[in-house]
């Protein structure tokens, strides 16, 4: 999301948005229609306070069972803008504490995009779960009751019948 320093009046100001994630960056989530974002700006002299709260759904892959879910989001995201001639870009550690991003007369667009990807990571969650109750998926055992032979049924995994047959050859 790229703010436009040269239009942002003195005083507050707000205004509403669609952002969607740039697709060529694999680390962005996946959105369903982009993020719903309202902004705020607040503007004194050489310092804007950008607030940007943005909700949106976000197309998940499900920890367990590898589906994929949606989940609603919704956030805040907080950033500020300040003006100096001698840097450009995103403020490093050794800068203003108050600083998230620098702008200056040849560079008066700043994108806020990271500021925003940091918020809304934070609220994908690190397993996330299509259900509380997924079970995910397994081996497909055989039903309960015993074979067509008459032998009763151990409920294994079919993938070790391999190793019971090395197992009986010795």
């Amino acid at each position: 999301m790229k703010i436009d320093t040269r239009i942002v009046p003195e005083g507050r100001s707000e205004l509403v948005r669609q952002f969607v994630p740039p697709q060529e960056q694999a680390d962005w989530p996946r959105t369903s229609g982009g993020l719903d974002c309202s902004v705020t700006l607040d503007r004194t002299q050489s310092q804007i306070h950008v607030q940007v709260g943005f909700s949106g759904t976000l197309v998940l892959e499900c920890a367990r069972c590898l589906k994929s879910f949606e989940m609603p989001v919704t956030g805040i995201a907080v950033a500020m803008l300040h003006h100096a001639s001698d840097k450009n870009g995103q403020a490093g550690d050794d800068d203003d504490v108050d600083t998230d991003f620098y702008y200056d007369d040849r560079h008066e667009e700043v994108d806020i995009s990271p500021v925003l990807y940091d918020e809304l990571m934070t609220a994908v969650p690190l397993k996330p779960l299509c259900d509380e109750t997924c079970a995910g998926f397994g081996p497909q055992l055989p039903e309960p009751g015993g074979d067509d032979n008459g032998q009763p049924d151990r409920r294994t995994d079919p993938r070790w019948e391999r190793l019971r047959g090395l197992k009986k050859k010795k």
